[in-house]
């Protein structure tokens, strides 16, 4: 697939029509549908665009058993919204005076495509980052994906993150619970001996007094920790130089920082990433 600037974009997608063509063209939505007798349906431009079955007269909506499950954006601004966001333009001023879409709406369409952002993430993951010399960064948030389009309620989840400074290699994985133990097993898993390993959480597990997971693992294993806050109470989790500091922003931000270095990495069109990804991970049933 072509890149696209916003002016190609516009020339291609102007209508309701050539918007959910292009959906469709990218395996966001459906291409075509059969009814609940197994017969063919056609879709039908009326007030309201739907699949209509010629035999039993049913009809299905656009939106039913895909991405765009339980959405009211008509789908130009869909379209145009996902581009924006691709270049990093999808804040709420400008969504609000150039696509004419209320604050709600740009929060939820911005966490829509962040949680396809945390499945893109995780499955790219390298077995192991980092290493001799090496710093990585690894930063936490929670992990709140909207109900599951196949009526599946997804609980929450914590997520670990990772990003090496060096090389851009990144992981991320999703935990049982906020824990010492558990970050421990992500650093054993997801980080090579010898790395140096930046963050802000560390003061949270130090100062625990129900659990020395931490400065267990800290005793124990080759790594060697800095953390940005002020605190430190373990000799091995040293306080970082002056000019050191976490890039990795914190929250649901940490996935999207994440996605967007992979993309660099890739040297991949953010808009066409976004795209493939959404049909990859939430293609239609």
């Amino acid at each position: 697939m072509a890149s696209f600037n916003f002016v190609r974009l516009s020339e291609i997608c102007n209508t309701e029509e050539t918007a959910l063509k292009f959906l469709q063209e990218h395996n966001i939505v459906h291409k075509e549908r059969k009814c609940c007798k197994n017969y063919p349906m056609k879709l039908s431009f009326g007030v309201k665009i739907a699949w209509r079955c010629p035999s039993c007269k049913k009809n299905k909506g656009l939106r039913s058993d895909n991405w765009l499950e339980s959405t009211r954006l008509p789908f130009l601004k869909i379209v145009r919204f996902i581009y924006w966001w691709s270049r990093e333009m999808a804040s709420v001023k400008f969504c609000q005076f150039e696509l004419e879409i209320d604050d709600n709406t740009v929060v939820d369409w911005n966490n829509y495509l962040r949680e396809v952002c945390a499945y893109v993430v995780m499955d790219c993951c390298v077995s192991k980052i980092g290493g001799e010399g090496l710093t990585v960064e690894i930063g936490e948030c929670v992990f709140s994906p909207r109900k599951n389009y196949a009526g599946r309620v997804v609980p929450q989840q914590w997520i670990f993150g990772g990003i090496c400074r060096e090389t851009k290699e990144v992981f991320m994985v999703m935990i049982p619970d906020k824990s010492a133990e558990a970050l421990c097993g992500v650093i054993r898993e997801k980080v090579n001996e010898g790395s140096v390993i930046i963050s802000d959480c560390w003061r949270g597990y130090m100062n625990s007094h129900d659990d020395d997971s931490f400065q267990q693992f800290t005793a124990k294993n080759k790594y060697y920790f800095v953390e940005t806050s002020s605190g430190a109470r373990n000799p091995k989790v040293r306080k970082a130089e002056n000019g050191t500091h976490v890039q990795m922003p914190e929250s649901y931000y940490l996935i999207e920082f994440l996605w967007r270095e992979h993309i660099k990495k890739t040297k991949r069109d953010s808009f066409q990433a976004i795209l493939e990804a959404i049909a990859q991970f939430m293609p239609p049933r």
